[in-house]
C-alpha cells in the first residue's frame, strides 16, 4: 500500500508547479505570493518531493519497516518545508 500511494504522490509532485499559474492565489487558495517571486525555489521543492517520494517507493518495496518509516518522515519534511515557505498559515 505504501508503494502504491507513494507512486500517486510522485505523480502529483511532478504536476505540482502546473497547479500554480500566475494569479492563482485568489481565495480560497492558501498560496503565498512567494511562489511566484521565488518560482525556481518552488519548482525545486516539487522536484525534491518527487525524488524523496521515489526513495519512499523503493523503501516500501524493500519491506524494511525502519527504512520505510525514515523515508516517510523525509517525504513529510519536504512537504512541511514547502508549506512553511509557500503556503499561508490557517
Amino acid at each position: 500500500m505504501v508503494a502504491r500511494e507513494g507512486a500517486r504522490i510522485g505523480a502529483l509532485a511532478q504536476r505540482l508547479p502546473q497547479w500554480f499559474p500566475p494569479g492563482s492565489n485568489a481565495h480560497p487558495s492558501e498560496a503565498l505570493p512567494a511562489i511566484w517571486r521565488q518560482w525556481p525555489a518552488f519548482q525545486a521543492s516539487a522536484a525534491t518531493l518527487a525524488i524523496e517520494d521515489e526513495k519512499l517507493v523503493q523503501a516500501a518495496t524493500s519491506g524494511d519497516a525502519q527504512t520505510i518509516e525514515l523515508q516517510f518522515r523525509a517525504v513529510g519534511e519536504v512537504c512541511l518545508a514547502c508549506h512553511r515557505q509557500f503556503r499561508a498559515k490557517r
